[in-house]
């Protein structure tokens, strides 16, 4: 049997035990480097996502949004605190997570979903009573 019994991690495993066996390598590129994302190019991406809730409620943005807490309107207050708090939640989160990242880093956007979906769940949707 004229198998080669060897174990590799990586393609530069590979064409190490390749190459010590007297075995042509071809020419191939290593392992694609992970991207690396800036935290600012992190917030940027949770801010427009969270810019998206209170576009769905007919608001420019979240800031604008915010603006209406003063408001004599009922409604506005309530979303008007509902963002407030979405916004408060969302960067506690960011900055949890940009603390402790992953070894695979998500992609911005990526990012900014999962930040959102998780402050949503723990803020709710406006309460208007």
């Amino acid at each position: 049997d004229d198998a080669l019994a060897f174990e590799a991690d990586t393609l530069d495993d590979l064409r190490s035990a390749l190459s010590a066996a007297g075995l042509p390598v071809p020419d191939v590129p290593g392992e694609p480097e992970q991207p690396t994302y800036t935290q600012v190019e992190y917030a940027n991406a949770v801010e427009s996502r969270f810019d998206k809730e209170a576009q769905a409620l007919g608001y420019d943005n979240l800031a604008k949004a915010t603006t209406y807490a003063a408001s004599g309107n009922n409604r506005f207050v309530a979303e008007a605190r509902h963002f407030i708090a979405l916004r408060d939640a969302c960067w506690v989160l960011c900055f949890e997570a940009l603390a402790n990242p992953p070894e695979i880093p998500p992609t911005p956007s990526e990012f900014a979903e999962a930040i959102v979906t998780q402050a949503l769940s723990s803020v709710g949707m406006p309460d208007y009573t």
